[in-house]
Formats: structure tokens, sequence, C-alpha cells
């Protein structure tokens, strides 16, 4: 009907409907960065001090080291990845450890001697584990120990699908 009420004015019509439909998507567009930005500025206001996003603190605590000590035990899965960070005024080896008893661990993975290391170990098998910290000497001392896993943020959950 419009091509027949205006046939010189059809292409000014519909440059102006497409001009019309980008300058709405441009606002979309927008709009939609502004909330997403204060979305993230909110974010990190809630975050609290010391989290790192993406990964979940499962232990965080001060070891007095006159022997080795360990952390809790955690029941970690295959594939599973921790970070450790601990550090101290004197050198230590941190190891991931399994089969503890009062006397003796299993040592599966060791750093070298450090005053201070963060690093990561991904696990190779579900299992228990636990950190150990050994001293390089005699004089007790405390060292400052967190344990935090990786979060998978893409982790499918497989369930029974009713059709």
């Amino acid at each position: 009907m419009l091509p027949l009420a205006f046939p010189r004015m059809i292409l000014w019509i519909i440059g102006g409907l497409v001009a019309f439909w980008i300058v709405c998507a441009f606002s979309w567009l927008v709009h939609r960065l502004r909330t997403l930005q204060s979305e993230l500025a909110t974010n990190k206001q809630n975050q609290k001090p010391g989290e790192s996003p993406g990964w979940e603190t499962l232990e965080e605590v001060d070891l007095f080291l006159e022997g080795w000590k360990s952390t809790q035990v955690f029941y970690l899965q295959k594939d599973d990845k921790i970070r450790v960070t601990a550090s101290g005024p004197k050198r230590f080896t941190v190891h991931l450890a399994s089969d503890l008893s009062t006397k003796k661990f299993k040592s599966l993975r060791k750093t070298s001697e450090t005053k201070s290391w963060t690093g990561t170990w991904e696990m190779n098998a579900d299992g228990s584990y636990a950190i150990v910290i050994e001293p390089a000497g005699e004089t007790p001392f405390w060292v400052k120990t967190r344990v935090d896993r990786k979060q998978d943020r893409f982790a499918v959950h497989v369930g029974k699908v009713n059709y």
C-alpha cells in the first residue's frame, strides 16, 4: 500500500526504517554495556579481600612448625587443581601428601626449600590429600598456609532427562 501512495519515496522510507533499527540496536548495545559494567563494579566491591575469582578457599591456617605439620585432609577428585600458598620467616619444603599418620606421610610432589611459595598441583586420581609443610632446620617457626581449589566454571552435570 505504501508504494502506491508514495512511489518516489519508497527508498527513503526503507532507508529510514533501516536507520531506525540500526540506531535502536546501537542504543541497546550501549545500555547493555553500561549494565554489565555496573554489575562488574558491584561484584568487585562485594569480593572479599584476598579472594581470587575462580578459586574456592579450602583452608587458611597458620602452622607452628616444630617438625612437619599438615593441613586438614581434603578429598579431591581426578583433574581437580589446587593452589597452595605458604610463607614463613625460615626455609621449609611444601609437600602434596597422602597416607598421613602421626609419624610419616607419603609425599606425592614437593617443592625445593623456600621461605615463600605459591604453586598449583593437579590431582592424578581421586583420593584424600593434605599439604605437609616440613621445616629445613630445627628451630620452630610459624608458616602461613592457604589452600585453594579451582572452581570449574564450565562443569556439565549429567543426569536423567525425562521427556
